[in-house]
């Protein structure tokens, strides 16, 4: 796994997240919040990686069949083996995608509410609709 992990195909890997967390289980937090903090130096893994740990929750099916799909951070989750600071300023540099921009736009409200409140936890990003677009919908948020 970790030849997958510091190669760049991880990233091309629709559940990344689900394989980062399997070798947090296996090799500890610490091995791979050192492995990570070294990969999203670089902005275009940055953008990819915090796309990949979007949580997706689908509403009635997914916007493909009618449905919306809502897209939250969980925040204290992916700050355990990140810093999230480090993948803030790295990724602003190449957030391209729409629901990478927002969680960019998250992200760093969740680092305020970090040094506010000393925790965060599950943060609303961006809803997707049944036409395949993307906008914030106070409905679905839950900070």
């Amino acid at each position: 796994m970790w030849e997958i992990a510091k190669s760049k195909r991880l990233w091309a890997l629709r559940l990344s997240h689900v394989l980062i967390y399997r070798l947090r289980d296996w090799a500890g937090e610490e091995a791979v919040r050192a492995w990570l903090n070294v990969a999203i130096e670089e902005p275009e893994t940055a953008a990819k990686f915090l796309e990949a740990m979007l949580q997706e929750t689908n509403m009635n099916g997914s916007w493909r069949s009618g449905g919306r799909t809502t897209y939250t951070l969980l925040g204290e989750r992916m700050d355990s083996i990140v810093d999230i600071a480090l993948l803030s300023r790295s990724a602003d540099k190449a957030a391209v995608t729409e629901p990478t921009k927002t969680a960019l736009q998250v992200l760093k409200r969740a680092i305020q509410l970090k040094a506010e409140k000393g925790r965060f936890a599950e943060l609303y990003v961006i809803t997707r609709t049944p036409d395949g677009s993307f906008k914030r919908d106070t409905r679905d948020a839950r900070f």
